[in-house]
């Protein structure tokens, strides 16, 4: 089994699944494989909602985070709504990006940087 510079924890609540990532070094195969063991278990929940809170104390280039946030939006079902809190050195562009790009792909998909907000707005619907 692989080592990951990572941890993930997910848990199915009662209207969504909570996942939480802390990554201890950020890159684009990374986000990849933790992205793929979030959709896994959506699909195996047929889960509707996600929660996703994403905490690094590492800064990524602007070019991986928009590719890692375009590949969020290709992989996670259509069907699913998704809060990502983003806790980073650069979570305001984190936050901004996520948004920009849901929304220019029409996805029900919203970057927070606080946790309480997003779980509401996840709810909200």
């Amino acid at each position: 089994m692989p080592s990951h510079s990572y941890t993930l924890s997910l848990e199915d609540r009662v209207e969504y699944v909570y996942a939480h990532v802390n990554a201890q070094a950020v890159g684009v195969e990374q986000a990849v494989t933790y992205i793929r063991e979030l959709v896994d278990r959506i699909r195996e929940h047929r889960a509707k909602k996600l929660l996703f809170l994403r905490e690094t104390h590492v800064e990524i280039p602007s070019r991986e985070y928009e590719l890692i946030g375009s590949i969020v939006m290709n992989v996670i079902p259509e069907d699913v709504r998704v809060a990502v809190v983003d806790r980073s050195p650069i979570t305001p562009a984190i936050v901004e990006t996520i948004n920009t790009v849901a929304q220019e792909k029409r996805r029900d998909i919203k970057a927070f940087d606080d946790l309480d907000e997003a779980r509401m707005w996840l709810l909200s619907c």
